[in-house]
C-alpha cells in the first residue's frame, strides 16, 4: 500500500485485517465461556507481570493447545510487521511447553491490546539517506587487540591475510 507523508509518499504494511481476524477468532472462543475480551488496553501486557513468577495452575491439554495456537498466530503478525508485542510475545512464547493459567490470561491480553490499536502499521520511506563516506572513522583493530587469542576448533589452521591496513585471522576449511 502507499501512503502520503510530508516528504512524499511512502510504502507501508498493515495488518489490520490479520489482526481482526485474531481478534475475531479469541473473541468467539472467549464467548463460548461466557468471558468478553476487554477493548480497553494500552499496554501488551499487564503492568509489573512476570511470565517467570507466575504460580497459577498448569493448563490442562485443551488449554495448552489454544495457547499454543495464539502465540502462533501473534509469530505470524510479528513476522508481518507487528514489531509492537515482539518483546511481550517473545516472553510468553518461552512458556509453550508448560503454559499456566496466568500465561493464558497474559496472551489474550496481547490479544486485547491488538484490538485496542488497530491501525498500527510500518511505513518504509521511499528515499535514501545520503551517507557520505568521511562520517566513518577507519580503525585498525588489530593493532588495538594485540593481545587477543581465539581457541580453534581441532584440525584447524591459522593463516593471515594481509589486506591494507587491516590483518585478519582466517580459518582453514
Amino acid at each position: 500500500m502507499k501512503y502520503k507523508m510530508l516528504t512524499g509518499t511512502c510504502a507501508g504494511l498493515c495488518l489490520r485485517k490479520y489482526c481482526q481476524a485474531l481478534v475475531k477468532n479469541v473473541e468467539a472462543d472467549l464467548e463460548k465461556k461466557g468471558v468478553r475480551l476487554p477493548s480497553k488496553y494500552f499496554t501488551p501486557l499487564s503492568s509489573g507481570y512476570r511470565p517467570d513468577m507466575d504460580c497459577t495452575a498448569e493448563l490442562k491439554a485443551e488449554g495448552v493447545q489454544r495457547y499454543q495456537e495464539i502465540i502462533g498466530q501473534l509469530r505470524l503478525a510479528i513476522e508481518f510487521g507487528r514489531v509492537d508485542i515482539l518483546m511481550e510475545t517473545s516472553l510468553m512464547s518461552a512458556h509453550l511447553a508448560l503454559p499456566r493459567e496466568g500465561h493464558l490470561e497474559q496472551v489474550f491480553h496481547i490479544v486485547g491490546y491488538l484490538k485496542s490499536h488497530k491501525k498500527m502499521r510500518i511505513l518504509f520511506d521511499s528515499g535514501y539517506s545520503k551517507v557520505k563516506q568521511n562520517w566513518f572513522k577507519e580503525y585498525d583493530w588489530f593493532d588495538f587487540y594485540k593481545d587477543a587469542k581465539e581457541a580453534l576448533p581441532p584440525g584447524r589452521t591459522l593463516l593471515y591475510l594481509h589486506v591494507p591496513r587491516v590483518s585478519q585471522p582466517v580459518i582453514e576449511q
